[in-house]
């Protein structure tokens, strides 16, 4: 009865001791993996992930080319003394526009001041009311008609933006993404740990054969 017992006790410290040695992959310290950073080439190596920089790169670009046609709309209706209403919107578009950058370009002072964005449900109704933005005022005003065009193109190109990162977001595709990045990130730092191990391994063995040939020399 006692070599059952014990038997039974050794059983079931290596069934614990298996299902720690499972769980310790998944068990990283969460601020350890937010220490960790993952280069536009390491997200090049997933094909899900290069998709979704694609669709970041595309966004990048809508916001800069809005900040760039609002700031020239500001500087156009100052000089010629225009309407204020329109200076203002063009203003207000200009900065959204600035934001969108940022968050695409993930300045984290920027998305800890606004946490809203890393929804991209949210992220896709900001990104296309900037859109809707950018076709406000388009009556064919001292630039012509082809700048109005222009303006147009750059608003239904945000809308179309911010329509895609919607669909992106109800079909749960950031979730996705941070877990492909997550994944990324274990694998970097497991092999870091492995790095060090080793380097640790060759100096006991350095410090183990001095030891050795001091042993021989007395």
């Amino acid at each position: 009865f006692l070599m059952s017992r014990k038997s039974d006790s050794k059983l079931s410290q290596q069934q614990q001791q298996q299902q720690q040695a499972k769980r310790r992959p998944n068990s990283m310290d969460p601020r350890q993996l937010q220490r960790v950073q993952v280069t536009p080439e390491e997200l090049q190596t997933d094909s899900f992930l290069r998709c979704m920089l694609f669709v970041s790169r595309v966004s990048l670009g809508g916001g800069m080319v809005s900040f760039a046609t609002n700031s020239f709309m500001v500087l156009v209706a100052y000089a010629s003394h225009g309407f204020w209403t329109e200076m203002a919107v063009r203003c207000y578009t200009s900065i959204f526009s600035l934001l969108i950058v940022g968050v695409e370009l993930e300045q984290g002072w920027l998305i800890a001041h606004m946490p809203f964005v890393e929804s991209w449900i949210v992220r896709g109704l900001c990104i296309s009311f900037v859109g809707l933005m950018n076709m406000l005022f388009i009556n064919g005003g001292q630039l012509g008609d082809n700048f109005d065009v222009w303006r147009q193109f750059v608003g239904y190109y945000l809308i179309g933006v911010g329509c895609v990162y919607t669909s992106l977001g109800l079909l749960c595709f950031n979730q996705l993404r941070q877990a492909a990045v997550t994944k990324i990130k274990r694998h970097k730092i497991m092999k870091e740990e492995v790095t060090h191990l080793t380097a640790q391994k060759m100096e006991i063995e350095r410090l183990l054969a001095d030891t050795e040939s001091k042993l021989q020399d007395l």
